[in-house]
């Protein structure tokens, strides 16, 4: 399990790193992270505020801009997801079924896409 994640991760990390426009609902979830590491209220109507305090947290602790740690932690949650798809798969379809699915799962474009937004669709 552990060489799937970090499979996963290596093929997302280079997405994640790579510079891109963010759009849609990425820019709201980075105004609300520079809001809550301003001391602003978390509170949004309509986005929920757990990514946004996380990359608020790890952007105090990093100094790095809320772009590339709303990246990173897309990226490592998109690998992380291996794990509750492996117990889940394991338990339904057996050993070699759930290997088989978090192999595909680790390579599959889209998900690697994915886990390279700023957007919650990942985490």
């Amino acid at each position: 399990m552990a060489v799937a994640v970090a499979a996963a991760f290596a093929l997302r990390l280079p997405l994640a790193l790579e510079p891109m426009c963010v759009t849609g609902d990425g820019v709201t979830y980075l105004r609300l992270a520079a809001q809550i590491a301003a001391g602003g209220s978390w509170f949004h109507p309509i986005f929920p505020p757990g990514y946004s305090i996380a990359v608020a947290a790890v952007h105090q602790l990093s100094g790095a801009s809320f772009e590339v740690v709303a990246r990173l932690l897309s990226a490592v949650a998109g690998s992380l997801v291996l794990v509750p798809a492996w117990l889940v798969w394991r338990t339904a379809l057996g050993r070699t079924a759930a290997a088989f699915g978090c192999a595909l799962l680790a390579i599959w474009p889209y998900a690697a896409y994915l886990s390279s937004q700023v957007l919650t669709d990942a985490p």
